[in-house]
């Protein structure tokens, strides 16, 4: 067995390096698959924020606006009301398309 080798620097250097290099690839993993776990839940919220608009508010304010769209065709009901159903319809819309643009 040597007892001193020219390249004893060099050696403890690269072992150095390549425990370093496997931490930082530990590192990058654990952050992939953090990032991976984040994104899913992010993706699950946004499904669940938008399953009522799918299956209720989008109807429900399309209905409003239509019927009081009808009452002000008629004369029933005044231009304010017949804006503000517009106005709720589009901010529900929006909202809506503001979700799906999230997935």
């Amino acid at each position: 067995m040597r007892i001193f080798d020219r390249n004893q620097g060099e050696k403890a250097r690269a072992h150095l390096e390549i425990s370093r290099s496997e931490r930082l690839k530990e590192a990058t993993e654990a952050q992939v698959f953090s990032d991976v776990d984040s994104a899913y839940a992010t993706l699950m919220s946004t499904v669940t924020l938008l399953h009522p608009y799918k299956s209720k508010y989008l109807d429900q304010a399309s209905r409003v606006r239509d019927t009081i769209a009808f009452s002000y065709q008629r004369g029933q009901a005044p231009l304010t009301d017949y804006l503000d159903a517009q106005r709720d319809y589009r901010s529900v819309k929006t909202n809506y398309l503001n979700l799906v643009d999230r997935i």
